[in-house]
Formats: structure tokens, C-alpha cells, sequence
């Protein structure tokens, strides 16, 4: 292994690729590192790609819809893209990222505007923020949200929901089917698809709550259709999703320690990886999540 491999962040992408894609041999994660890094490299605002939106143009009229975004490249952009085509909504967003690059924020606002529309940035930690959605979809307009965004990281897992995703499982936050639960208001997941050089945007299956179905469950069905679209998605190209050098601080699952009998095969001398900690040298087990000081 390269020493430039020897970083936190390759060393948590990789252990996180190999919880949930446990099929990619460890060999492979390099050129996947590489081709992420290069895949979520800074983007200006306004898309400089060719899109085509005619698969969302059913948003431009009928129920307003929560419409469920991912982190996979282009969510910065998707906002504008969307905007010109003349779909109408509301972003909710973290505030820490709103504030980090408000400048660009309020720049991207604007010239959304410039469609005729109006369009806001709607804080998740604002104590009215359900009353303002509900404001939102009852004037006419979409919310966009962002499923696998770092809102509330210091939640613990026990107010999450554990669902299925690739061959582990993840625990996530439940807002936004709570939402969609106590207003009445759909949920559709959104991504891109790229061919012959131009991006398509393409929506889910529509999410809506069931006859007589109960909160909970259709906070689990929610989360687990939103998370199965999501896994649909970067099934055979994980490097588009953001997330990975990162879900550690989402504090979205359980990793195992490994047994005593698990510890002393050999082939998992494959999964360390020399990193310092502290100061000090060591190796970090990225099957097991664990790290051990020379």
C-alpha cells in the first residue's frame, strides 16, 4: 500500500465501502478513493452540464411533494436546474452549510428567482420549521430535503430507525417522514443518471401513508423505500454517494469488535492500515473498526 494511503479519511472511506459492500476486495478501494475524490471535487453553483428535466415535469403540477434529495455530486446544482425548469419549492437545509457558503446561497436564490417564483431556505433546527413547511405545501409548493444529509449528527441511535441498506444496516434520522406523516404531504426521492454525456433527473416510486397505517410503520417504510432508491443508485458506482469518508459521524451503525477467533486469521492482515493516533503509531483495523497502538 502507497504511504499516501496511510490517511484517516482513505482508511474510514475504505472500512465503510467494505460494511456495506462487503464484495469490493480490498485492492479495488484505491482506484474507488480515486475516482471519488475526483467525483466530489468542488463545483460551482450554477451546473456547467447539459441536463434534461422532462422525467420531472410532473412536479409542475398536482399535491406538493417533500422531494427527497441524496448527496451523489450534483445536489448543489440540482436546486438551480430544477428552478429552471420552472418547478417551485422550498430548501430545507442545515444551518451550519447554510452559513458556511451563504454568499453562494443567497446568489443561487436570486437568480432562481429571476423565474418569477419565490424560493426559501427553510433552517432544520428553527423551532417553527413544521409550521413553515406546512406553509410552504399549502401555498403550492414542493420541499426539498436532504435524506443522508448531517443534520442532528449528535442524535443517538435509539430516536433513529434501523433500516436496510447494501448488504449492512443503517440507522437514520426520521424527520422527514414525520413530516410527511403529520401534513399529509408525499414523499418522492429524486437522483441523476448520466448518458451520452448529458445528466438526467429521475424520480422514485411515490411514497404516501397507507389506509389506517401507523406512524411508526410508515416512518420504517419510508426510510427503508428512500434508502432502497439511494442503494439502487450507487449499487454498481458507490463513488457517486458523498457520504462515506463520513458516516462515522452520523453515528449510523454498529460495528462489530472482532471475536477471538476472527482476530487471529490471518487474511485479515489485509484490513490494516497503518495510521498515527495521538501522536502515536499503530494500525487501524478496517474490518472491525478498531485501532491498535505499536
Amino acid at each position: 500500500m502507497s504511504k499516501k494511503y496511510e490517511t484517516w479519511e482513505f482508511a474510514l472511506f475504505s472500512a465503510h465501502i467494505h460494511y456495506y459492500l462487503p464484495a469490493i476486495a480490498w485492492q479495488d478501494h484505491y482506484e474507488l478513493y480515486e475516482k471519488w475524490k475526483s467525483y466530489h471535487s468542488a463545483r460551482p453553483f450554477r451546473s456547467e452540464q447539459s441536463w434534461n428535466c422532462s422525467n420531472i415535469e410532473v412536479l409542475k403540477a398536482g399535491q406538493p411533494k417533500i422531494i427527497s434529495l441524496y448527496h451523489l455530486g450534483f445536489h448543489a446544482q440540482i436546486p438551480r436546474v430544477m428552478a429552471d425548469s420552472g418547478i417551485h419549492f422550498d430548501i430545507l437545509m442545515d444551518r451550519s452549510v447554510y452559513q458556511s457558503q451563504q454568499e453562494e446561497f443567497v446568489q443561487m436564490q436570486q437568480e432562481m428567482q429571476r423565474n418569477g417564483l419565490d424560493y426559501r431556505y427553510l433552517m432544520s433546527d428553527d423551532v417553527q420549521v413544521l409550521l413553515k413547511i406546512r406553509t410552504s405545501t399549502q401555498s403550492g409548493k414542493h420541499v426539498l430535503v436532504f435524506v443522508d444529509g448531517n443534520s442532528g449528527v449528535s442524535d443517538i441511535q435509539e430516536k433513529k430507525v434501523a433500516v436496510n441498506f447494501l448488504e449492512n444496516t443503517i440507522y437514520v434520522r426520521t424527520g422527514i417522514p414525520l413530516i410527511s406523516y403529520l401534513l399529509h404531504v408525499p414523499i418522492v426521492p429524486l437522483a441523476h443518471f448520466s448518458l451520452k454525456g448529458r445528466n438526467h433527473l429521475m424520480l422514485g416510486n411515490e411514497i404516501n401513508r397507507d389506509l389506517g397505517e401507523d406512524r411508526n410503520s410508515f416512518i420504517y417504510r419510508s426510510m427503508q423505500e428512500l434508502y432502497d432508491f439511494l442503494a439502487k443508485t450507487v449499487q454498481n458506482e458507490p463513488w457517486k454517494w458523498e457520504c462515506w469518508s463520513y458516516l462515522h459521524e452520523l453515528n449510523c451503525y454498529n460495528a462489530q469488535m472482532p471475536s477471538k477467533d476472527d482476530s487471529g486469521q490471518e487474511n485479515n492482515n489485509e484490513a490494516l492500515i497503518n495510521l498515527r493516533l495521538k501522536g502515536r503509531k499503530g494500525s487501524f483495523d478496517r474490518k472491525h473498526f478498531c485501532y491498535k497502538w505499536e
